[in-house]
């Protein structure tokens, strides 16, 4: 799962580094630092932070990446609505986190469950922790093909400064696949998770085309192996498509890089063989018996 920025993205962060410059006064000199700040093993001179904005050294571009975004988000709130466009280009799901903050959305749902750090705390001890799920893909192809996507998923730990759960899934993207097995061919999504009464929510956004995904799961209010919800999501032909998906939860995984080898496509028969335990009404996940498991919204 190496990140690298598309053209469009690199393009958008070398305006947006020039904006901050003009703008707010942010210097190379505050660029290379931050930079250094998120590199462990090396430091980097300003020729060549210089050399990664102009698109060179690609295993290097998340630390720019991030480093900018720290420079960004203190200058968030006086920020031009155009320029606001370049961030939301560069930080598509970053962004889109941003407006569910500033529209004070996280605190109406805060208040509206009833939400306190206390509640939030033990929701995390719960639930944080690396995940795979599975659900039918929008690209069935018969009960006999690989038309079950497990993707994985992580539900970080609370921060104390905020308002609800942050979370990132991966999951394989099969039209990319068949035209480069060996690439970079997956979706990354990242968004907000909350709890409300005897469910958790999730709102995502696919960090390459912006759209949602959102999902509701069961809230069993203790620490869980595996749990079941139902999710919504916008896809390329313009569908949204809700399905029943589950989740498993990976003990011997410490990192989403941990567990990349359950991203993958699998038959309903391995489904049965890998997701064995019981939640009630599991099993129609992986038999139709006159049901479908997905629903389309045309």
């Amino acid at each position: 799962m190496t990140f690298r920025l598309n053209e469009d993205q690199l393009l958008a962060l070398r305006l947006l580094i020039t904006y901050l410059q003009k703008k707010f006064g942010v210097t190379r000199g505050d660029i290379t630092n931050n930079v250094n700040s998120q590199l462990e093993d090396r430091e980097l001179t300003d020729a060549q932070i210089s050399e990664i904005i102009a698109g060179q050294r690609p295993k290097l571009q998340i630390a720019l990446y991030n480093a900018v975004k720290v420079l960004s988000d203190q200058y968030l709130d006086n920020i031009d609505p155009w320029a606001f466009s370049i961030y939301q280009e560069v930080y598509k799901a970053n962004a889109h986190s941003a407006i569910f903050e500033k529209a004070g959305l996280s605190t109406m749902m805060a208040q509206a469950s009833d939400l306190n750090f206390d509640k939030l705390q033990r929701f995390s001890n719960n639930y944080a922790g690396i995940y795979v799920y599975a659900r039918f893909s929008s690209q069935w192809e018969g009960e006999r093909e690989k038309s079950i996507l497990c993707g994985i998923m992580e539900i970080k730990p609370h921060k104390s400064n905020e308002k609800f759960l942050r979370c990132v899934s991966y999951s394989q993207n099969r039209s990319l696949a068949r035209r480069d097995p060996t690439g970079d061919n997956h979706n990354k999504f990242s968004g907000v998770i909350f709890p409300f009464n005897d469910y958790f929510y999730e709102i995502c956004f696919d960090e390459e085309t912006g759209y949602p995904v959102f999902a509701a799961n069961k809230n069993f209010k203790r620490r869980v192996p595996n749990f079941a919800g139902i999710s919504m999501s916008r896809y390329s032909a313009g569908r949204m498509i809700s399905a029943r998906t589950v989740y498993r939860r990976l003990e011997d995984c410490k990192s989403l890089e941990d567990a990349k080898s359950y991203m993958k496509y699998i038959t309903p028969e391995e489904f049965k063989q890998e997701f064995t335990f019981e939640i009630r009404d599991l099993e129609n996940l992986g038999r139709f018996k006159g049901r479908t498991p997905l629903t389309s919204i045309e």
